[in-house]
């Protein structure tokens, strides 16, 4: 699942590489997702549930889509927590 909140195939299923290793310190697998909007994201398995298909362990790009969207945020006067909402920033 993509799970770039901007893209507008957020949680559709088209991840198009995904690059298994295992966790040094834990040994579990670590899946690294890799989208074509730039979105690469990790988290630690083994999955347990459904749910887990929409987790985010670790973002390791936001890629360019995201990035413009940000480029597009700042021009605007939303409050700034409003933007992060929308760019799926945590506090």
């Amino acid at each position: 699942m993509c799970l770039n909140k901007v893209a507008n195939h957020y949680k559709q299923p088209v991840i198009s590489e995904c690059l298994v290793t295992r966790c040094s310190d834990t040994g579990k697998p670590v899946g690294t997702f890799s989208c074509e909007c730039g979105f690469v994201y990790s988290r630690r398995g083994p999955d347990r549930s459904d749910a887990d298909n929409y987790r985010i362990g670790r973002i390791k790009s936001f890629g360019k889509v995201w990035r413009d969207k940000l480029h597009e945020l700042k021009l605007t006067n939303l409050p700034l927590r409003q933007k992060a909402k929308i760019l799926d920033l945590k506090q």
